[in-house]
Order: C-alpha cells, then sequence, then structure tokens
C-alpha cells in the first residue's frame, strides 16, 4: 500500500509586522508592506542585523506573508499602486538571504539597505548580508505528518482555533528545515514546558502542548524562551549559556515524532503516545537508520476521507 500526503504547508497571515522563521538559517525575518528587518536568533537575545525598505508607493492591499514550507522560503504579496508586487526569501546553505523579485509592475521598485540603493525589476535578485557567491538553500530529507485538517492555515485563525491537527505539522516541518541547534546548557522557561509535554500522557498532555505554543511562540511559530506575552503560565526561571530559542523548534519537532514513531536501540513502538484530539493521520518517510524508513496510517474512525490528507 502507496500511503501519501496531499496537504501542502503554506502558513500566511496578512498582519503587517509578522514575523517568520526563515527555513535554512538562524533568521527571522519581521515583515511589514514597505520594511523587512532581520534578526538573528543564534544566541538567546534576538540581534537586528538588517533593515530592508521597500519603495512602494500608495496604500499596500491584499498584504500577505507566507511561510512556504514545501520550497523552504518566505513569499510575501500585495497589490501597490503601480500593480501587484511578489517577492521571495531565501537563506544560503552557509549564509546570506536572497530578495527575488518575482512579479512586480513594469517599472519595477526600489529597494534600500543603509547606504546601498537597487532598482530591481521582475525576475531580478539581490543578495544581503554576504558578499560571497550565493548559495541557495535545499530542502533535506524530512518525514511529513499529517492530522486529517484540511483548512487554508490563516495563522491569526489557528491561533485562535488552538488545534494541535493545525499547529502539529507546520512545528514539525519547520523543525526539520532548522540548521543543527546546540543546546548550550539553557534549563528552565518554556524548555521546562516542552519537557513536560514529553513525560506526560493523554489530556494532560494536550494541556502542556497548548499551553507551550500559547507561552512559547509568538507571530507564525516565532519561539522564545520565556513568556513575553505575560500569560501567566507559572515557569522555572531561565537559565542559558546563549543557546537559540529556535532548541524549541528542533527538539519539539523530534519529541512530535515520537508520539507515533519511537526507536530506543533495537526497539521501535508505533503510536506509542496518542493524544486523543488526533484520533487519524500520516506519518510519513521516518528514518529508522540503516536505511530503512517506516510510514504509518492511524484512524480510530469508522470512516476516514482520503482527501483529508
Amino acid at each position: 500500500m502507496n500511503i501519501e500526503i496531499n496537504q501542502r504547508l503554506y502558513p500566511f497571515s496578512h498582519r503587517p509586522g509578522t514575523k517568520v522563521v526563515l527555513p535554512g538559517s538562524t533568521y527571522v525575518v519581521e515583515v511589514y508592506p514597505c520594511l523587512i528587518r532581520l534578526y538573528d536568533i543564534i544566541g538567546t537575545i534576538p540581534k537586528n542585523i538588517v533593515e530592508i525598505h521597500l519603495d512602494l508607493p500608495g496604500f499596500f492591499e491584499q498584504f500577505t506573508v507566507c511561510a512556504d514550507l514545501e520550497n523552504g522560503c518566505i513569499r510575501v504579496w500585495g497589490m501597490s499602486k503601480n500593480g501587484y508586487v511578489r517577492y521571495r526569501l531565501l537563506s544560503g546553505n552557509k549564509k546570506g538571504v536572497e530578495f527575488s523579485l518575482e512579479r512586480a509592475p513594469s517599472s519595477g521598485i526600489r529597494l534600500e539597505e543603509g547606504n546601498q540603493s537597487y532598482h530591481l525589476f521582475a525576475k531580478q535578485t539581490v543578495v544581503f548580508l554576504s558578499n560571497d557567491p550565493f548559495i541557495p538553500y535545499e530542502i533535506p530529507p524530512c518525514d511529513r505528518l499529517s492530522l486529517g485538517s484540511h483548512k487554508q492555515l490563516d495563522w491569526e485563525g489557528v491561533n485562535r482555533r488552538l488545534l494541535l491537527s493545525e499547529f502539529f505539522p507546520v512545528w514539525h516541518r519547520l523543525g526539520q528545515l532548522l540548521p543543527f541547534i546546540e543546546n548550550k546548557g539553557a534549563t528552565g522557561g518554556t524548555l521546562a514546558l516542552l519537557d513536560q509535554c514529553q513525560e506526560s500522557h493523554g489530556v494532560i498532555a494536550e494541556s502542556h502542548w497548548q499551553h507551550l505554543i500559547q507561552v512559547g511562540f509568538s507571530d507564525l511559530l516565532v519561539p522564545h524562551f520565556e513568556d513575553t506575552r505575560f500569560l501567566g503560565i507559572p515557569l522555572p526561571p531561565f537559565q542559558s549559556n546563549d543557546s537559540s530559542p529556535l532548541l524549541l523548534l528542533s527538539s519539539g519537532s523530534q519529541i512530535i515524532r515520537e508520539l507515533w514513531i519511537k526507536k530506543i536501540e533495537s526497539t521501535i513502538s508505533i503510536l506509542p503516545s496518542l493524544l486523543p484530539s488526533l484520533p487519524v493521520g500520516r506519518l510519513l518517510d521516518v528514518s529508522l537508520g540503516n536505511g530503512i524508513f517506516c510510514s504509518i496510517e492511524w484512524t480510530k474512525k469508522n470512516n476516514s476521507s482520503d482527501d483529508r490528507f
């Protein structure tokens, strides 16, 4: 039997100032219609490293920021006074960020970064943060997760609904698209909530996951070690030797996978920690080592519709 997942992951937001993690990098991108800020969160404290101003006259309508997790990039589009604009932000395998103008009015658009000015037309690119030849980020082999949700991933709605079936596939995918993130001795804070998620089961585990999502992330799954929104959920004191909060995404992705497939030495457990609110799903292409891969499908319902995946 060939198990497939039709769902594609394109979480998006229409809110100006949305922050989103750039796949393949340690950068967080903050996007407004006429401004892009890049932060490096390789350490505990984010560092603002570049600001790019876009000259887009008139009110910018239909503004959309999309984390394209299928192609490992961020896409932004909308309608300026002069016409439709769409661009892509792509990280390099080593360093640098490429701004690629995919669609633009015939007059093009102008960018400013520091003392530099660029006038770009459709299909043209410019690279920031690197003077070396740009090597585009390539998506590594990833296992894929679908939990039966077929709603559009408008992130403001996803945050309101707080359904694990919507959060987990995005979190699981994004965590796999990050470079290696080392834990330099970070303890406490939201990492303690992640430990609770891993150690608990059933309805209690679901509550821990929901608390972690609310406290540990802002915008479009941008991670934090501390309760930056002061929601009042008790956390032990956070301590760190400059570890990156991206640990929440990468480590969390592994823990999410182990809800359904867990390998300890030569023992493989299938569905060891199935959560009550996730009765159907598919997990594909999980590496078990030695060139062996596993795909599973599960359901506790009598009728499962394939088009949900």
